[in-house]
């Protein structure tokens, strides 16, 4: 009796402790680790600086750039879980490269808890402005009479994970992995390149210098952006269904309390006018999920492309 008594009282004192410490967080700044520079970090700022107003402590970014995204992961993934170190992680590192790497400095599955899905984007197949194809259909029988070269912006990335389901459709293509989006451009204008997925804010822009001419979208709906452009839906290719997500993320075993603070303060942020114009901006689609269910989606995203990598037998040097 007297060792449950005992055992009681440590529970009680552990929850009120934890309660306590909810109760006065935060009570410092919060770092933010950020991998990318860029679009990323732009649309973090615009809700972090809703979050600090919320939450009366500044939120500092720290930028840990590398990896594709990884070295901020590891980061977030070894701090002490007290909500003072959070950070972004992306849908590569996050879906993507736990099943590319044999050895990854985090658990993408048991490492983190998903505080918010900050935004989603659609992916835009395009190609050159001066190509003769003008639909997926050409694009498929342009293939027939020369291999095509679709570019990527490296092994495993969303990029060649989205023309590695459009080979599945009958189109002939090699794939040309390049370090970076920004090499992809004068490779596309010179010819070089026959045709190149991103994310549909880039290809909007190119589109609007008439660099590109965008063939179809990866999203449900036809994006406001390109309004005259076909989902791969609508072409009879809903398989082809590729977004990349911004999400925030905290150390695993993170006080429930402070969890939902956090919860509770990127929710806020999201519904403000600036941010809504941040997203509309960056062609992005806001994600209002629980938190439960935004975890579901990286493990299903996970499963998905874990198939697809298997099956297609993609490894990375």
């Amino acid at each position: 009796m007297t060792r449950l008594i005992g055992c009681a009282a440590l529970i009680v004192a552990a929850v009120v402790s934890t309660a306590a410490v909810a109760q006065d967080w935060p009570a410092r700044p919060i770092r933010y680790m950020q991998p990318f520079q860029g679009l990323p970090d732009t649309l973090a700022r615009a809700y972090n600086d809703k979050v600090a107003a919320s939450l009366k402590q500044p939120v500092v970014p720290e930028y840990k750039l590398g990896a594709a995204g990884r070295i901020a992961l590891a980061e977030i993934a070894k701090a002490e879980p007290s909500g003072y170190v959070i950070g972004m992680a992306t849908s590569g590192p996050l879906t993507i490269h736990p099943n590319l790497y044999r050895q990854l400095p985090y658990d993408a599955e048991k490492s983190f808890a998903v505080l918010s899905i900050l935004g989603a984007s659609p992916m835009a197949l395009a190609v050159p402005a001066h190509s003769p194809a003008k639909s997926v259909e050409d694009l498929r029988k342009l293939s027939q009479t020369r291999e095509l070269n679709i570019a990527t912006g490296g092994v495993g990335g969303p990029q060649h994970l989205a023309a590695v389901l459009l080979q599945k459709t009958g189109i002939r293509a090699t794939m040309v992995h390049f370090k970076s989006s920004a090499e992809v451009l004068p490779a596309m204008v010179n010819g070089a390149i026959d045709a190149y997925f991103d994310t549909l804010y880039q290809q909007d822009v190119f589109v609007k210098q008439g660099r590109y001419r965008a063939l179809a979208v990866t999203s449900a709906s036809r994006a406001p952006q390109l309004p005259d452009v076909s989902t791969f839906a609508e072409i009879g290719h809903p398989e082809i269904d590729v977004h990349t997500f911004y999400a925030t993320v905290a150390p695993a075993g993170t006080p429930q309390p402070i969890l939902d603070k956090l919860t509770s303060a990127y929710a806020a942020a999201g519904e403000t006018a600036e941010v809504r114009d941040t997203l509309r901006r960056m062609a992005l689609l806001p994600v209002r999920k629980p938190r439960a269910e935004l975890e579901a989606m990286a493990r299903d995203a996970r499963a998905r492309w874990k198939r697809v990598i298997d099956e297609n037998q993609i490894q990375v040097e």
